[in-house]
């Protein structure tokens, strides 16, 4: 992983990555969903990242699916304490063929 951070160019270092996902199928054939990742530092000692995505998923029709999803990624390497979470809210229409 780079630092994002870092000014002076990138900085690289070693993770590792626990994750879990939990769904729950709600009014039919729509999906709730909450996916957790952890990823611990193993190059600064007690730093870490966590992404966390809670989103919802209905199909419209067979080819046609809405979705949206709310995505927060924290980050405790940041130097300024406010960039810490990045909150991101995506909506989209996937269509499968």
């Amino acid at each position: 992983y780079a630092n994002p951070d870092d000014d002076e160019g990138s900085e690289y270092y070693f993770e590792a990555r626990l994750a879990t996902r939990a769904e729950w199928n709600i009014l039919g054939a729509a999906l709730l969903y909450e996916d957790l990742q952890y990823f611990p530092n193993f190059s600064e000692g007690g730093e870490c990242r966590i992404v966390s995505e809670t989103g919802f998923s209905k199909p419209l029709s067979e080819s046609l699916v809405f979705k949206i999803a709310a995505i927060n990624e924290y980050n405790s390497l940041m130097d300024n304490p406010k960039k810490n979470h990045d909150l991101k809210v995506i909506a989209s229409l996937i269509f499968k063929f």
